[in-house]
């Protein structure tokens, strides 16, 4: 499956962002663009088209470890840990 430049840099950031008990951490819109320096609008775009090719996920009603409420936010899937691997071999 091919991605597009920001959906690589998008699920890149998503592999890269941390593990919360072994899980892929899930980050805001606003992180990933920070992150990657994207708009938002195309961070939005980019998350959805990863959710649909099965290498993203989202999850609402997340909290911090604090138990303040974090919202929502994508995670990579372990099909989009992989691909991201195989990029890099």
């Amino acid at each position: 499956m091919k991605l597009n430049d920001t959906e690589l840099k998008v699920l890149t950031l998503l592999v890269s962002g941390g593990y919360v008990f072994d899980e892929p951490g899930f980050l805001h819109f606003r992180d990933i663009a920070k992150g990657t320096k994207l708009e938002r609008k195309a961070v939005r775009r980019a998350c959805h088209s990863l959710a649909r090719k099965g290498f993203a996920r989202y999850q609402s009603g997340l909290f911090t470890e604090d138990g303040d409420l974090y919202g929502a936010g994508y995670a990579a899937t372990q099909a989009g840990i992989a691909f991201i691997e195989g990029v890099a071999e």
